[in-house]
């Protein structure tokens, strides 16, 4: 009967959904393992984070030096509070 073989195939379940060929152990595994990745992921990264954060707060400011004008200004402030006679 050619009909027959010339119809496509039809099964009544789709491909890779049959029992046998799912491992639910394998499944769980590897979720629990995905899971436990992303979340050292997301400690690693919000440390970096932190760190970051600490050390942006800790500049010290600008590393370029002082314009020499600025400089003698403020020499001068400090001479003069230093020499100020004190008041009563």
């Amino acid at each position: 009967d050619l009909e027959q073989w010339a119809q496509p195939w039809q099964t009544m379940s789709a491909p890779g959904t049959e029992a046998f060929k799912q491992d639910f152990e394998s499944w769980e595994s590897l979720r629990r393992n995905l899971e436990t990745a992303l979340q050292q992921f997301e400690a690693e990264r919000s440390q970096e984070l932190s760190a970051g954060e600490i050390r942006d707060r800790l500049s010290a400011g600008s590393e370029e030096p002082l314009p020499e004008r600025y400089r003698r200004l403020v020499d001068q402030y400090y001479r003069a509070l230093a020499t100020a006679p004190e008041s009563p």
